[in-house]
This record gives C-alpha cells, sequence and structure tokens, in this order.
C-alpha cells in the first residue's frame, strides 16, 4: 500500500539496487525521475551511465513481473535566456548555434583561488543590491570545495554575505568525542591527556584553574603516578631564599585541590573501564553524567552562534546522538564477551573517525556554496562555477582498484558483471558539468585561476574554451 519515488539520482550503487528490488517487490508503484535527453542518439554522451541505471531498472521490474509503463518527457525549458539554452545544448550534444551573448554567461580569468572568491562575492552583493536578488538565489559550486572553503567563506565575511558551506564535519572534532579519547588516554595518568580532557570544556576544570594545573605541572615536569601522589614542590618553582610563607602553604593547597579535582572523575572511570565492550560503553556515559555534560552541551549549543564556534548548536546535538548510537552499535557487535581495552579502543577509534556530521541551512535567505558531486541546488536563478581549471573540473580519473584498466575490460568481455570504472567516472564527472552548470535560470558565471598559490601554472577546463 505505498507508492515510492525516487528522484535526483544519477545513478545507483549495488546495494542501492538491492533495495529497489525490494521496493518493485512490495510497493504498489514506483516513480523515478532521471535526467535523459531522447533525442540525443550517441553511444556516449552525458546521459550514458543514466540510461544504464534505467536499464537495469526495467531489467528488475521485468524480473518481477511489473510493468513498465511509457517514459514521460519533460522538455519544457526554465531558462530565461537563450544563452543558458545554448550552454545546455551544447553540453548535452556537443553543438548548439552560435548565440550572441547577452550577459547571462560569464568567464572570468582570475589570478588565484582567493581572486576568483572576491570576485564571487563582490559580484553575488552587486547584484543583491542592484538587480533585487535575494542570496538565496545564488550558488556556488566547486569541484574541490575543499581547497575553496577558506577563500570563500572569508570573502562572504568581508562582503557580508550570509554563506552556508555544505560541509561534513568528521565526528571526531567534536568535544564529547574528543574527551572520550583523552579519558582513555589518561588511564596511564598522562598530563596532556589529562589536561586535554579538561580542555574540551566537559570536564571539572574551569579555564583559569586548567590554567593554574598546567602551569604547575610545566614547571615540575609532573606526569604519571606522580598525580596519585600529593605535590609539595614549591609553586614558585627553584627557589633560594627558603622563606616559608603562610601563603605558599595556601597555593600548594589549592593546587593540591585541583590535582584532586580533576582527577576525581577519571579514577572513577578507571575502575570502571574494563571487562567487556558493555562495561566500558556504561563507563563512558557514566564519566558524561559525572561531569555533567548534558548540561555542559547545552550551554555550548546556545554560545555556538554568539562566539563563533566552529560548529552550530543543530551539530553538537546530532554529533551527540551518533556517538552515542557508535556505543551502542559496538555493544551489540561485541556482545557481553570478555574484551581487553586496547581492542575496545581500536574499534571505537575507527567507528567515530569514519561518522561525520552535516548540518542544513540555518538561515532562509542565504547563499549557499558546496561540493560539485554533493550538492543539490534548488531551483537557483544564479550560479557560479568556481576552480574550472583543468585537472580539476571536471577531475582526471586515476587507476584505482585492484584492476587496471586493461583487465577489468578483460574481465566484461568474458561476462563477468563488473562496472567499467574507467569510462563510467569519466562519463559522471562529464555529467557534472553538464548539471552543474545547467542549474541557474537567470545566469551563469564560471571562474578559473591562472596559477595555484604556489605560484605554478593552471590552465582552464576545455569546457571554458569551448563556451
Amino acid at each position: 500500500n505505498k507508492t515510492v519515488f525516487l528522484d535526483s539520482f544519477k545513478g545507483f550503487t549495488g546495494q542501492q539496487f538491492r533495495i529497489i528490488e525490494r521496493i518493485f517487490a512490495q510497493a504498489d508503484d514506483v516513480y523515478v525521475s532521471l535526467t535523459d535527453d531522447p533525442t540525443v542518439t550517441k553511444e556516449y554522451s552525458v546521459y550514458t551511465n543514466i540510461r544504464t541505471a534505467a536499464e537495469r531498472i526495467k531489467k528488475i521490474a521485468k524480473n518481477h513481473g511489473v510493468e513498465t509503463a511509457e517514459p514521460i518527457v519533460l522538455g519544457e525549458s526554465r531558462y530565461t535566456s537563450e544563452n543558458l539554452v545554448s550552454v545546455e545544448r551544447l553540453l548535452a550534444v556537443g553543438e548548439t548555434e552560435k548565440a550572441e551573448n547577452d550577459g547571462s554567461v560569464n568567464i572570468c580569468f582570475a589570478a588565484t583561488v582567493f581572486d576568483e572568491a572576491e570576485f564571487t562575492a563582490r559580484t553575488i552583493r552587486r547584484l543583491v543590491r542592484t538587480k533585487g536578488y535575494r542570496y538565496r538565489d545564488f550558488v556556488v559550486i566547486a569541484r574541490d570545495a575543499e581547497a575553496y572553503e577558506e577563500a570563500v567563506t572569508s570573502a562572504c565575511k568581508r562582503n557580508r554575505i550570509s554563506c552556508f558551506y555544505d560541509k561534513r564535519m568528521p565526528l571526531a572534532d567534536f568535544p564529547m568525542s574528543t574527551a572520550a579519547s583523552c579519558a582513555i588516554k589518561a588511564l596511564k595518568l598522562s598530563t596532556e591527556s589529562i589536561l586535554r580532557f579538561h580542555k574540551t570544556g566537559l570536564g571539572t576544570l574551569n579555564n583559569d584553574e586548567i590554567s593554574r594545573l598546567e602551569n604547575y605541572t610545566y614547571l615540575w615536569n609532573i606526569d604519571g603516578s606522580t598525580w596519585l601522589k600529593k605535590w609539595d614542590m614549591d609553586v614558585r618553582g627553584f627557589v633560594s631564599d627558603g622563606e616559608d610563607k603562610p601563603e605558599i602553604h595556601e597555593s600548594l593547597k589549592e593546587i593540591n585541590a585541583l590535582r584532586e579535582k580533576a582527577l576525581a572523575p577519571l579514577l572513577e572511570f578507571k575502575d570502571n573501564f574494563a571487562g567487556n565492550a558493555p562495561n566500558m560503553s556504561a563507563a563512558i556515559v557514566k564519566l558524561f553524567k559525572a561531569c555533567n555534560v548534558g548540561e555542559k552541551l547545552s550551554l555550548m549549543c546556545d554560545r555556538a552562534e554568539l562566539e563563533n564556534l566552529p560548529f552550530s548548536g543543530d551539530a553538537l546535538k546530532q554529533a551527540y546522538d551518533e556517538y552515542m548510537n557508535i556505543l551502542d552499535s559496538l555493544v551489540n557487535s561485541f556482545g557481553v564477551a570478555g574484551l581487553d581495552t586496547v581492542h575496545f579502543t581500536e574499534a571505537l577509534d575507527i567507528a567515530v573517525s569514519k561518522a561525520s556530521v552535516g548540518v542544513i541551512p540555518q538561515c532562509l535567505d542565504e547563499v549557499t556554496f558546496g561540493a560539485a558531486d554533493r550538492i543539490r541546488p534548488s531551483r537557483p536563478k544564479i550560479a557560479f562555477i568556481i576552480g574550472a581549471n583543468q585537472g580539476v573540473f571536471p577531475r582526471l580519473v586515476g587507476n584505482s582498484g585492484v584492476f587496471n584498466i586493461i583487465e577489468r575490460k578483460s574481465l566484461i568481455e568474458n561476462g563477468m558483471n563488473i562496472a567499467d570504472n574507467s569510462v563510467y567516472s569519466s562519463i559522471d564527472e562529464e555529467y557534472l558539468v553538464y548539471c552543474n552548470l545547467c542549474c541557474a535560470t537567470d545566469r551563469l558565471y564560471i571562474t578559473c585561476k591562472s596559477q595555484s598559490l604556489s605560484g605554478e601554472k593552471s590552465e582552464a577546463s576545455p569546457f571554458v574554451d569551448t563556451l
């Protein structure tokens, strides 16, 4: 009793095809929306991979006895400029009638990535001010968004432009992941790990207390089992005056109180962190509760925007949930069997290193910036394609995997059902160029740099010269 819609896919993985098989076996109706142009009859085009996926979907439907309806072709143009229609035809077919440029297609040759970003930000601000556009009408796309992250975000800040960067943040960068990792390392009473645990903001010490404790441990080179003994070294360091002042004893008393305060949750954690996965996962949760982590994370969420923290409150909440899910997964995986702390820690570190957190736009009116293979523009009016350089966009396809290109082709010719990744990846890169350059309805801006930050010369992509 379900109708399923599949949209915004440019292809499917093997696992996704298996899910589609189950959907076809159970759903009442299935609608699949794909980008294709029936008038393009060339064997290899930007639509080749999509057509391959469509044929496989039809085969799945046939295997399950599901009738396939006649495809519906949506051919109505949404462009406001004939130049953009010509760009779409040129990238799809490889040829088009030459048209007079009406200003809707612009190409900027800049010196560096920072010049590209500055041109982009200033142009956006000018168009908002003079043409009445909103920031949400703009999208900025780069094939390698990380290489342009600093340049674009700083240019937008300088020009007072609200910009959302579509980026997933590693779970390992969030406070709870760092705190748990440092707590485990602090089992050996490492001064660096103990102090780093409290520096996450989730420990039991505030910043002033951490500074006092750090200065004293650095002064006397304290590490290891020395943390378990009462400290009686002069807080001033090596002195020869021999004075026995009351304030010195008071300072020592305060330092020892800080030592005990810093160790208390970690020593309890050390007693609990052993046995099996459920015990060790529970020990981490108990440590968080002992340090009032929930309350501190809530305060961090409130301060995230005011203090310009590297993550938003929403991302912080997602990260906490993701970390708890990882602990649950480890308990389910290892069960109650005996497990040493080394193997549990390795499994936890690997799981955390593979996890990431994504966020949604925080404002209604802001420019969207993202990577060409991740971003899904929602009908933007103006698109900026930055970094249109040779070998960057489209990206050069390298030989990866167990089999090289010749071996893979030989296996395919002998009936093996494996993908020809060399051809598939090349077409996929061309399709990324096509769909990103053709996403805007009003204007298209393309920028490329003439040199890298190290001074090496960079050539423009072939499609730039073609346009």
